[in-house]
């Protein structure tokens, strides 16, 4: 912390700055408001290295653990059933344990996006639209 003292009030400025603090002052000031910034920084540092390596919940962690439900439930299965619930999802049969579990949990995920459209939660009402193909030149009535 001594260093600080020793720097000129542009060197502080500068520094200041490259923290995105304010560089307004007396150089006392500015010395004091550079020391609490480093200590600020110095307690961050130990935090990250003291093993307060928390992550922060991310809103789809319960999503993730229905997946992964789902998934182990598709594993305790046997081929046979597995193969009876994709065709009844209209999920191709064919193929190992492995690929079936994977194709019924990638449709399980769909089959939940598309429960929400056909809720109206989703996009916007979507209007099919009638195209007639003519030949160049012909005009065409609708």
């Amino acid at each position: 912390m001594a260093t600080i003292t020793k720097l000129k009030v542009d060197e502080l400025r500068k520094e200041l700055s490259s923290r995105g603090l304010d560089t307004t002052g007396t150089k006392p000031i500015l010395v004091k408001r550079l020391e609490e910034a480093i200590e600020v920084e110095e307690e961050e540092n130990k935090k990250k290295l003291n093993g307060d390596k928390k992550r922060s919940r991310v809103d789809s962690d319960s999503i993730g653990s229905v997946k992964m439900n789902d998934v182990e439930e598709y594993k305790k299965m046997s081929v046979k059933e597995l193969r009876e619930v994709a065709t009844s999802r209209g999920i191709s049969s064919t193929g190992s344990k492995k690929e079936l579990v994977e194709r019924l949990c990638d449709g399980a995920d769909s089959q939940n996006n598309d429960s929400k459209d056909d809720l109206g939660v989703g996009g916007e009402c979507e209007i099919e639209k009638l195209v007639t193909a003519t030949k160049k030149g012909a005009a065409v009535f609708g």
